[in-house]
């Protein structure tokens, strides 16, 4: 088991499917330095098989360069016998290739923490948003480990997904739900991706399959299957991080000025309520107080706890839902990448995958 400063003497070894876009990337950059894990294997398609890791174009700022030790690798396939001497992978694949990759790796018993959407909604995978339901995850873990798939979610419901478990746990009680998402452009990957032509000086008012996506994944996470959930999407021309507009009505009969100020205490009181891993945010929710009515920002606020913790702020009532608020997620980070990352390291940690 790893100790207290979360040192291991040896470090498992770890690879990337679909290692070459922009998650994948941010999958490499996170794995640098980490101290349980190593990242020995990058797969990717036939256009990149073969090219030393470091000359694969880079897409992402923060770093701005690729890591060091991964520049070093030679990008194979993404073939299972390429990654065996891995203790597990994680999958950065789209969807479509996805649905025929990952499951060879399930069959082999190699675990697999996927990003992709193709079994997110499939009864027998978890879908876990670490900072959000993780507890969920461990006590799964402690019951049926078998054959480890597991997905996070859409990079969207990822930020939603614990504001939301915050109110559950403090006892509120969920009834409707709408969201308004302005969404980065790195969301769109690098394939197809959007041109400069398309997303400049614009806002598109529609991204593909997104709403259903968001709307499902809420109740599933939630564990609620009648929660009414209505979401609009929308790309707009930032980098990283998403942000969303969010009101929600609770089931309550209390007036809306005391559902605000319990709502606030949610939030500043939450608690993920697992063991501190090292990916873990100190803070899985920053809420900014009512002097601060500009914020959050994806400028400002995508990098706080290193791109993990959901930033919160404007919550107000509502006069149509209960209450409304802004929240701010990184979308590679949080929403993709470092929640794998974090869901491995609760399995690793629980004693599922073992040194």
């Amino acid at each position: 088991m790893p100790g207290s400063e979360f040192e291991l003497d040896q470090k498992l070894p770890v690879g990337i499917l679909g290692a070459t876009g922009i998650v994948g990337q941010r999958m490499a950059a996170l794995l640098e330095g980490h101290p349980w894990f190593e990242l020995k294997v990058v797969g990717a398609s036939n256009a990149s098989v073969g090219k030393r890791y470091g000359n694969v174009k880079w897409r992402i700022d923060n770093p701005s360069f690729v890591p060091d030790a991964a520049s070093r690798l030679e990008v194979v396939s993404c073939d299972l016998e390429n990654f065996q001497n891995c203790a597990w992978v994680f999958s950065a694949l789209d969807s479509s290739v996805a649905q025929e990759i990952e499951p060879r790796f399930q069959q082999a018993v190699i675990p697999i923490f996927t990003n992709s959407s193709a079994f997110r909604m499939d009864p027998t995978v978890p879908l876990i948003v670490p900072t959000a339901n993780g507890l969920d995850f461990v006590k799964l873990l402690r019951t049926d480990p078998k054959g480890l798939l597991v997905a996070n979610s859409n990079c969207t419901t990822s930020g939603i997904a614990v504001v939301l478990a915050a109110f559950v746990k403090a006892g509120l009680e969920l009834d409707a739900v709408t969201i308004h998402s302005l969404q980065a452009v790195s969301g769109a990957g690098v394939s197809p991706g959007l041109s400069v032509m398309d997303i400049h000086d614009n806002v598109v008012p529609y991204i593909s399959e997104e709403e259903p996506k968001i709307e499902e994944e809420i109740r599933k996470i939630l564990g609620f299957d009648d929660l009414k959930v209505s979401a609009s999407c929308n790309r707009v021309m930032v980098t990283d991080g998403h942000t969303v507009n969010l009101a929600v009505k609770f089931k309550s009969t209390l007036n809306k000025s005391l559902l605000v100020t319990k709502s606030k205490k949610a939030l500043t009181d939450y608690s993920v309520g697992i063991k501190q891993l090292p990916t873990m945010p100190k803070t899985a929710i920053f809420l900014f107080d009512e002097t601060t009515n500009d914020r959050p920002q994806p400028k400002l606020d995508r990098m706080r706890e290193g791109g993990m913790c959901t930033s919160v702020g404007r919550l107000r009532e509502c006069p149509v839902m209960d209450i409304k608020l802004t929240l701010l997620l990184h979308n590679t980070i949080l929403g993709a990448a470092g929640s794998a990352l974090l869901n491995a390291e609760l399995a690793f940690s629980e004693g599922m995958i073992k040194a």
